[in-house]
């Protein structure tokens, strides 16, 4: 957005596997030639195109589909799942994990989400929402006991180890990375104003 700020150092990322963003496809990625969205990430979805053209050569059609994720694999060859819905999959399909193949693809950290809008620079939210991240992050233990005990320990390693919510000069680079790559692609248009807060120096 050529006007909004994000907090710096906050935000959603992952360097490698992130487990909870996932390319699902009924064919071999190679052959997928109809790929529909998920729609709870326009993130996501434009990053799977990014990954099927560069890393396997393809451009599939892309349509929209609905929030239930086998009724997207229904309607096209591959779907992205995100969320539960990927944490909990056990659908048929090649799985893609989004975050492990772009650290694979770039070297990189992907950056999923931050905060963002008028104003989110300023000195005062920033520092409330470092506070909550802070107080929270001391609680994850205690959040995980709320799953059940199976799945308990992969949902603390999950939260710990898997997303990393506080960014850096390399998860920097990394979303500048993913903005260039679409802006080529022509998913985003040129911002010509604004600059990019998300880095903690």
């Amino acid at each position: 957005h050529p006007t909004w700020q994000s907090v710096p150092g906050l935000g959603i990322a992952a360097e490698g596997p992130v487990r909870s963003v996932l390319l699902v496809s009924r064919v071999p990625l190679t052959r997928i030639e109809r790929l529909v969205t998920d729609p709870a990430s326009r993130t996501s979805n434009q990053l799977a195109r990014l990954l099927l053209t560069h890393e396997f050569g393809i451009t599939p059609e892309v349509i929209p589909g609905p929030a239930d994720p086998e009724s997207r694999l229904a309607l096209g060859d591959a779907t992205v799942i995100i969320g539960d819905d990927a944490l909990e999959w056990a659908g048929p399909g090649e799985v893609l994990d989004l975050g492990g193949a772009w650290t694979a693809w770039t070297g990189l950290p992907f950056v999923f989400a931050v905060w963002a809008g008028p104003g989110a620079a300023a000195p005062d939210l920033r520092e409330a929402l470092a506070a909550c991240y802070r107080r929270n992050a001391a609680r994850i233990s205690i959040l995980a006991e709320q799953v059940p005990a199976p799945r308990r320990k992969e949902v603390e390693t999950y939260l710990t180890h898997s997303i990393r919510y506080c960014l850096g000069e390399r998860e920097t680079e990394g979303l500048k990375r993913y903005l260039e790559l679409g802006v080529e692609a022509g998913y985003f248009p040129v911002v010509t104003e604004g600059a990019i807060h998300v880095h903690a120096g």
